[in-house]
């Protein structure tokens, strides 16, 4: 099953997530505010979680395509996967939830930690949209 699970996360991925750039700046132009985000202790697992996960899935896709180049967006599997977390019940919730790491978190600590996040990313720079 933890395969099928990789497997939907991927195919979420392509379909949900990603971002707009609304690029009004000049091209040479650089932002260099050095924006810190201050996670909580729920937070910072989730993203290491998430962070964990990615490489994992990269690894596999390296290992399967070793001579190809890999793009994805581990914020939207993440995100994704979360969602679909959400709308799980039984096996299918628990086997997504150790798949991701999200350890002895509740259904709310795991759901504050990802908009928290989302709305700290979306703060960072006003011409980006999720």
């Amino acid at each position: 099953m933890n395969k099928q699970v990789y497997i939907l996360a991927i195919l979420i991925s392509f379909s949900c997530g990603g971002c707009e750039l609304d690029n009004h700046k000049n091209d040479n132009e650089i932002d260099d505010n050095n924006n810190n985000i201050e996670l909580s202790v729920a937070g910072e697992q989730i993203v290491n979680a998430s962070n964990d996960f990615s490489f994992n899935i990269f690894s596999e896709f390296e290992a399967k395509y070793p001579d190809d180049n890999i793009f994805f967006s581990p914020l939207s599997i993440s995100i994704a996967l979360s969602m679909s977390f959400n709308g799980g019940k039984g096996d299918t919730k628990n086997e997504i939830k150790e798949v991701i790491d999200f350890g002895s978190y509740s259904d709310k600590e795991i759901n504050e930690g990802f908009k928290f996040l989302q709305d700290e990313l979306s703060g960072l720079d006003e011409n980006v949209k999720f």
